[in-house]
Parts: C-alpha cells; sequence; structure tokens
C-alpha cells in the first residue's frame, strides 16, 4: 500500500524548498497532499496564504486547509510546529527552511517532532538534541548537480556589468534603511536586484512599496525562484536573512548588512552575525570603504571563495541526488517503527506539550491582556490629568483676573464709596 503523505505550508518559500521532494514522492508513487494554510485570521497572512494557493492550484495536488477531511496521513511535514494548521499523522517530520534565527529555528516545540532533516553540522549539533535527526543537505536545491554550484570566479574589467542581489530579511533585522542608498548609488554598470522577503511583501506594505518604486533596481516576489536569481548574481549581499547560506549553498561571494542580526539563543549568537565574528565574511562598514570597493574586492578574491566553499561543506555537506534518497530512506525506515507502543508514548509526549504550549501561550495572552488593560488605565489617568491641569489653569486665569479687578482703581473706587454709603446710612440713622 502506497504511503500517504502532507505536507502543511502557508507561502511560496515553504513550496520551493519542499517542491524537489513532492516531486519525487510522485515520482515513486507516494500519496502526496499538499495543504494551504488558510485557516488564519490576520488579514496579511492569509493574503500570502490565498496568494500561495493561487500559484500552484493547477500545477500540484494542492488543498486549503478548509478542504481537510480529517483523513490520516502516514507522515505530516512541517517547517514547525505548532503550525496554524496540522493533518492527522502517524509521524511528523520537521525539514529546514532557514537557520539564521536560532530562536526560532532551536526552538523547544521542535520536541513534537518524530523527526527533523537537517541542513549540515550547525543546525544538527542544536536539532539532534531533540529528537531522531540527520544530516540530509537542502531539499531547496537537491535537484542541482553538485558539479553547477563549483566555485567560479568571476573575471571582470572594469566597466563589464556586475549582477548585485540584494537579500534581505524582513522586520527589525533588515537592512534595506542602513544600506539603500549606498545600493542606488553604485555605478550605471552595476545590476541590482532585490528579492523580497515574503515578509515583507505581505506584512510591511510601506517597506514593500518604499522597494517597489525604487529607480534602476530589478525587483522580485515570493514567486520568483531563488536559485535562477543566485546562477546569474555575481555578488549577494544580505543580513540577519537565511539567504546568507543560500549564497553559501552556490559559493557566491557573499557580504553581510546591517547592525542586528537577532537575539541570542540561551548564549549562543545568532549564526548570521557568527559569519562575520567568527567565520571572516565580509560586512558593509560604509566608515570603512564604499561599498562599491568592497564588492570589487571580494569579487574575484579566490581566498575569499575557498572560504565560502569551506563553509559549504560544513553548512551543507550533503547535496545533490543524495539528499533525496536520504529523506526517501528515513520516511520508509520511520513508517517502520509504527508500533501501539511507540504511538502510545508519542501521543502522550505531544498532548503533555501540547498541553504545556497551550498553557503557556493562554498566560502569556492573559499578561499581554493585562498591560493592554494597564496601558489604557495609564492613558485614561494622563487624559484625566491634563484635563484637571487644564481646569486648574483656567481657574488660576480667572482668579488671576479677579484679583487684577480687585486692585483696579475702579474697585478702589467702589469700595470708597461703600464706605462713604455705610458710614451715611449710619449717621442717618
Amino acid at each position: 500500500m502506497n504511503k500517504k503523505i502532507a505536507f502543511v505550508i502557508h507561502n511560496m518559500v515553504l513550496y520551493h524548498t519542499i517542491k524537489n521532494l513532492y516531486s519525487e514522492l510522485i515520482k515513486r508513487q507516494f500519496s502526496v497532499d499538499i495543504f494551504i494554510a488558510d485557516n488564519v485570521l490576520e488579514p496579511d497572512w492569509l493574503e500570502m496564504a490565498e496568494d500561495t494557493y493561487k500559484a500552484l492550484v493547477n500545477h500540484v495536488r494542492v488543498f486549503k486547509s478548509s478542504e481537510y477531511q480529517g483523513n490520516e496521513y502516514d507522515i505530516g511535514l512541517y517547517p514547525y510546529l505548532p503550525y496554524q494548521f496540522e493533518v492527522k499523522s502517524k509521524f511528523n517530520i520537521r525539514y529546514q527552511y532557514g537557520i539564521a534565527k536560532p530562536v526560532w529555528n532551536f526552538k523547544a516545540d521542535t520536541l513534537l517532532f518524530d523527526f527533523c532533516l537537517c541542513y549540515g553540522n550547525y543546525d544538527y549539533s542544536f536539532l539532534s538534541h531533540y529528537c531522531q535527526a540527520e544530516i540530509v543537505g537542502n531539499l531547496k536545491y537537491a535537484h542541482l548537480p553538485s558539479s553547477s554550484l563549483d566555485i567560479k570566479i568571476s573575471s571582470k574589467d572594469i566597466g563589464d556589468s556586475i549582477c548585485v542581489l540584494y537579500l534581505p530579511t524582513y522586520g527589525k533585522e533588515s537592512s534595506f534603511d542602513l544600506i539603500i542608498n549606498d545600493l542606488l548609488a553604485l555605478p550605471s554598470n552595476y545590476q541590482i536586484k532585490i528579492k523580497l522577503h515574503h515578509g515583507t511583501e505581505f506584512l510591511e506594505s510601506d517597506r514593500r512599496d518604499a522597494i517597489k518604486e525604487l529607480p534602476n533596481v530589478e525587483i522580485y516576489g515570493q514567486n520568483a525562484l531563488l536559485e535562477e536569481l543566485l546562477l546569474d548574481s555575481d555578488v549577494v549581499i544580505s543580513d540577519g536573512s537565511s539567504a546568507c547560506f543560500d549564497a553559501i549553498y552556490f559559493c557566491k561571494p557573499l557580504i553581510l548588512a546591517g547592525e542586528y542580526f537577532g537575539d541570542d539563543f540561551y548564549g549562543e549568537e545568532p549564526i548570521t552575525k557568527q559569519l562575520f565574528t567568527k567565520y571572516g565574511i565580509a560586512r558593509y562598514n560604509s566608515d570603512e570603504c564604499t561599498l562599491m570597493e568592497l564588492v570589487n574586492n571580494t569579487l574575484a578574491n579566490k581566498a575569499y571563495l575557498d572560504k565560502i566553499s569551506e563553509l559549504r561543506e560544513y553548512f551543507f555537506p550533503v547535496r545533490g541526488q543524495q539528499t533525496l534518497d536520504l529523506v526517501l530512506d528515513i520516511i520508509n525506515d520511520l513508517t517502520k517503527k509504527n508500533t501501539v507502543e511507540y504511538q502510545s508514548i508519542r501521543k502522550a509526549i505531544q498532548s503533555y506539550l501540547k498541553n504545556s504550549i497551550e498553557s503557556n501561550n493562554k498566560l502569556s495572552r492573559e499578561i499581554n491582556d493585562a498591560k493592554s488593560l494597564i496601558a489604557t488605565q495609564k492613558l485614561e489617568l494622563e487624559s484625566m490629568r491634563i484635563i484637571i491641569e487644564n481646569t486648574q489653569n483656567k481657574l488660576d486665569g480667572v482668579q488671576n483676573e479677579l484679583n487684577g479687578i480687585y486692585n483696579s482703581r475702579g474697585w478702589k473706587f467702589i469700595n470708597k464709596l461703600r464706605k462713604l454709603r455705610c458710614l451715611f446710612v449710619r449717621n442717618y440713622k
């Protein structure tokens, strides 16, 4: 009987990550469904999911999560858990789609998985302590033969066209505001391409619109294939984005930009920060050199490319068809463990963890609600203070006017008349 596999995603980056495995499973006659998690309440996230569904519906076997009938799968594959939507499955496998943010990628929720598919030595050194794990490489590029990724030194003369691919992340780790003016100041022979992070494309409308209005820049969204952009590029600039490692996978000269690279993970620096603090990847600092100088210095530097090639062996020691073969072996071996004992323990662990997560989330919501209430009450108290202060100022003004009237000549004359009147009345009596 063919094994039933379900992928759950919500954007095109995730689809591009699993598409090679999806095709391989179909080729080997697995029954495979892709679900788009469209059960989100936030309008921007829902737009992202709907855009993804529209892009895939005529090409693969894809369903919206709202169409799920409750059937059980042998394997459910997710980038993380808990997810916006989950299918019933005998086993859950985690696939990597990025390693830049350890607080997110190495969180303890990984305990909900039966198995982790790791890129390489770095993420394996963390995730293997949570559950079963194996280094399989990057699924996204498993269709590319290793020979197509060998180091290629660009021989460029002055005035030759140079393609600069800028891959910024979104949120506070984004380097866009810091580097965009320097990018635009590059000479006309520099071809600038920018691929938007899906978070920017759907969740940061102001930044997205600002990028799309840039002159002489090619802009790409979530549907564009990163591999095509990387293959055409001469140099890659990024920041706290996992796209740094895509550049390393393709052995491209990499330049890091930005000031904030994410939070530490219990004492461990974000790996994107370690790239320049520990591994010697170039970081742009406008006080030290111009961007053009840094690009030119790294572009044809053989020693620098050798360093990136060494990093590729560390982060992605497995590449090509071997990646898919390893994953298929893992799926086949994992499903053999479908015993009553294993499933009983698995359900006990998942129930405990999900209840703990739900309790923590509930407590977090209650704390946030309390903080919001306190903030609202502070605003109300501040408004009352301003009203009281304004009222007091008005009363002080009236008092000053009365004091002015009391001390005026007219008031003194009236007081004299009053005294004379009293004297007259007393004498008259």
